[in-house]
């Protein structure tokens, strides 16, 4: 039968990969405080910058909060932020059809005359405020094969040059 004996183990002293580990070992360990450090600071460190960011953070949403100037009464006419009593109503032209016809008047009726106004804006007004008050625009509103596009575009240019909310947009 045959030995089973397994070869000798050379010394530690005889074997050459482990002499350095000593010196290595000793190395890691001063590897390992030095991470270990590190680790403690930015343990530390980082949820402190991470707090100390929020607090900063929140102190300038507070101070930049919305704020209205009017608490218990609206703005005086004429005032930055006060909406324009307008009404603006859109179509291809002055001629309503019927089923369109007594939305004027539904509108002058909800809303007095005197204190609002009511504008119909025809497709040649549209252009004609695109053409004066957005002439960069007016080769792209005339490009639109849809006339759904062109209104689309000019409820923009109302919004943005009379400074309202048509109906359409709210």
């Amino acid at each position: 039968m045959p030995s089973l004996l397994l070869p000798p183990v050379p010394s530690r002293r005889k074997c050459p990969i482990f002499k350095p580990v000593g010196m290595a070992v000793r190395r890691q360990v001063g590897n390992h405080a030095h991470r270990d450090r590190f680790a403690t600071v930015a343990v530390i460190l980082l949820p402190s910058l991470h707090m100390l960011l929020c607090v900063v953070l929140a102190a300038r949403e507070w101070r930049a909060r919305w704020a209205p100037a009017y608490v218990n009464s609206a703005p005086p006419a004429g005032a930055p932020g006060r909406v324009p009593k307008i009404i603006h109503q859109m179509y291809k032209n002055a001629e309503l059809p019927a089923k369109w016809r007594r939305v004027p008047d539904a509108w002058t009726a909800l809303h007095p005359p005197s204190e609002y106004t009511y504008v119909l804006w025809t497709d040649d007004q549209l252009r004609g405020l695109i053409e004066r008050e957005y002439p960069w625009l007016l080769s792209t509103y005339d490009a639109y094969p849809y006339a759904t596009q062109r209104w689309d575009a000019s409820r923009l240019a109302v919004l943005h040059k009379c400074a309202i909310m048509p109906p359409s947009l709210l």
